[in-house]
């Protein structure tokens, strides 16, 4: 049983800087039978229903202490790291400039890791929180509108909860962000794949390590696309219509070829898609700070997902970004 700590990554990360905001807290979902799930709470306005846990001050529950309700968009996140590591406070750096820059309520989930657990838990638990939220989890709040949000192994988990609701039934969000996701659990080889297999963040044999870790013996990540999304039918990516996905690309990324590959098929089957390059910037780069002199990839990151609550955003895109130039028969903004 091992997993790799936080420190691991932080010890790589650029400069952190932690905005300040007014909400920044654990709190637990308890299931009947089953392990509680660790949420992070992140929000820039005070919300009445927080109450102080009995047994860890620090932390809170959620009791509806008035009548009073409040309308506000929520952004359900999900972390990258391998699916072997990485936590909501780690990722904190730029979730709490999105719920800011938003007005969103965001709530991270600390899902169990591999290889203490494999596929499907981690997409079980991510799903149970989605349902929590769905169902009026969050007392007094009238989301107005609800995205999923992931980065790297959290945008594989993402997709695998959409579908999961997809298959359940149950009423899809409304917007899917991805960022530089892991959208194919196969041993693919892409050309991005082999001219960044020297990444400093995801070199080829952590990707190995990741694959190895979670995705279970036996199974043929091929046959099940909530493990590996970049293989689901048309038939099931057809049922994405109706949601609006951006997706956020490093042009650095080991994984972008299946990036792209993935959108166009999505493309083709009439789902809604807004694909952003960062040109020269690495895997993992929402984590980092100070990269270059250019404008800050995370403010552009930020009001990508601020205007994507905007419900003209996704027809009329381009006018947010006047400087930014078409690429690839003109379906990627290339900044």
């Amino acid at each position: 049983m091992w997993n790799i700590p936080d420190s691991f990554l932080l010890s790589q990360a650029l400069n952190l800087v932690k905005e300040s905001i007014h909400i920044s807290k654990d709190f637990y979902i308890h299931r009947i039978g089953e392990t509680s799930i660790r949420c992070r709470l992140i929000s820039p306005r005070s919300l009445p229903f927080m109450i102080p846990s009995v047994s860890n001050p620090k932390d809170f529950s959620f009791v509806k202490t008035s009548d009073e309700m409040i309308e506000v968009p929520i952004i359900l996140h999900f972390h990258g790291g391998g699916f072997i590591s990485g936590s909501p406070e780690f990722h904190e750096l730029y979730l709490r400039p999105w719920a800011i820059q938003a007005g969103a309520v965001v709530v991270s989930v600390d899902y169990t890791l591999a290889p203490d657990v494999k596929f499907p838990i981690p997409v079980e638990e991510c799903y149970y929180v989605y349902n929590w939220i769905m169902n009026g989890g969050l007392p007094g709040i009238i989301p107005t509108k609800i995205m999923i949000a992931g980065d790297s192994a959290g945008g594989n988990i993402a997709l695998g909860v959409t579908f999961k609701a997809i298959l359940n039934n149950v009423p899809k969000p409304n917007s899917l962000l991805l960022a530089y996701p892991a959208v194919n659990m196969t041993k693919s080889v892409t050309p991005s794949k082999v001219v960044f297999s020297n990444d400093p963040l995801v070199p080829y044999q952590f990707m190995s390590l990741c694959l190895e870790s979670y995705v279970p013996y036996g199974l043929d990540p091929s046959t099940e696309p909530l493990c590996s999304p970049y293989h689901a039918t048309d038939d099931l990516l057809k049922e994405l219509r109706g949601i609006d996905i951006i997706f956020i690309n490093a042009g650095l990324d080991p994984l972008l070829d299946d990036s792209l590959i993935f959108s166009k098929r999505l493309k083709e089957n009439d789902v809604t898609c807004s694909d952003y390059l960062f040109k020269f910037l690495p895997h993992g780069f929402l984590n980092l700070k100070n990269l270059s002199s250019a404008k800050d990839p995370n403010k552009s990151v930020n009001e990508i997902i601020a205007n994507s609550f905007k419900k003209d955003f996704i027809q009329n895109h381009n006018i947010y970004y006047p400087k930014m130039k078409d690429d690839i028969d003109n379906n990627i903004i290339v900044i």
